[in-house]
């Protein structure tokens, strides 16, 4: 299966769909600056003395300038056929370090099904239905207000409290999710998003959860 995903505004390609969920695993990372798609071939001689390549898949720059050269493949495939590719990832954690010595951080990480298909990524796919929305700024501030008031709450909780008649409860659903997706309202991103989760307001618009030490709050709100 091969097609194009939009990474932080520019379309990457993938060719099976563990790599297509890594892209949108990456698009809602918010350390990530960019993904470069089959960044490098990297020449070597292997045990038989003739010259191949290998083709990682994917580099993964971050904001702090640090990154991430990855290899996406199936747990399955990986104990199946470790023997074939161990020699070609050798070659990634040395032109990873190649380029650390250089003074650009860079890692080999092999990134499986396992650590790619999470709650995260099934969060980042359901929101994806929802910030596409046009605005509704009349329920989005209604929402907003009323969670500065409650601090972290769950959006159950917030519907309730924002919203009386079960009709306009109803109405708030899709612009709650909307604001979710597009991080007007916080929730842990690694646990399952589900109507009994714990939310809260993010910085500037009145609320912090004490003791929060997730994303940078960019100072006191």
């Amino acid at each position: 299966m091969t097609g194009r995903v939009m990474v932080k505004g520019v379309a990457v390609g993938y060719e099976s769909t563990l790599e297509r969920d890594y892209l949108i695993f990456m698009n809602w990372h918010r350390g990530v600056s960019h993904v470069d798609g089959q960044p490098v071939t990297i020449r070597y001689r292997n045990a038989e003395g003739r010259m191949t390549s290998y083709t990682p898949d994917f580099l993964t720059t971050y904001l702090d300038g640090s990154r991430q050269l990855a290899e996406v493949k199936y747990r399955a495939d990986l104990k199946e056929l470790w023997a074939d590719y161990r020699p070609r990832f050798r070659q990634g954690v040395r032109w990873a370090a190649s380029q650390s010595a250089g003074g650009q951080a860079t890692r080999f990480k092999i990134m499986t099904d396992t650590e790619i298909r999470t709650d995260y990524l099934r969060n980042a796919r359901f929101l994806s239905g929802y910030i596409g929305d046009d605005p509704e700024p009349g329920i989005e501030d209604q929402l907003a207000a009323t969670l500065v008031t409650m601090g972290e709450t769950t959006p159950k909780a917030l519907l309730e409290a924002a919203f009386r008649h079960p009709v306009n409860r109803v109405a708030a659903i899709r612009p709650m999710w909307r604001m979710i997706g597009l991080g007007r309202i916080e929730f842990d991103m690694n646990a399952a998003l589900t109507m009994a989760s714990a939310i809260w307001i993010i910085a500037g618009e009145g609320f912090v959860p004490p003791g929060y030490h997730g994303y940078d709050l960019g100072g006191t709100p």
